[in-house]
C-alpha cells in the first residue's frame, strides 16, 4: 500500500511538477544551486539540475520518515 507521502509526490509531479522546465526552476530561484547541492570533505554533490523545489524535497524526506528508511540503513 503507498504511504501518504507517495500520493503527495504523484499529487505534486502530477499538479505542479510535469510540465516544470529547469531553465524555470534557475530563473525563478537565484539561490537554486546554493539550496539544492551540498560541499563536504572536497566532494561536491550537486542536485539542482533535477526538476525539484523545496516541496519536493520536503515530501521525499516525509517519504523517507514514513518508510524507516533512516532504521533500514
Amino acid at each position: 500500500m503507498p504511504t501518504v507521502a507517495w500520493q503527495q509526490l504523484l499529487t505534486h509531479f502530477d499538479h505542479e511538477m510535469k510540465a516544470v522546465h529547469m531553465r524555470e526552476l534557475f530563473i525563478s530561484d537565484p539561490d537554486r544551486f546554493k539550496k539544492f547541492s551540498i560541499h563536504s570533505n572536497g566532494i561536491l554533490f550537486d542536485y539542482s539540475k533535477n526538476i525539484i523545489t523545496e516541496k519536493t524535497l520536503s515530501l521525499l524526506i516525509q517519504l523517507s520518515q514514513e518508510c524507516l528508511l533512516k532504521d533500514a540503513i
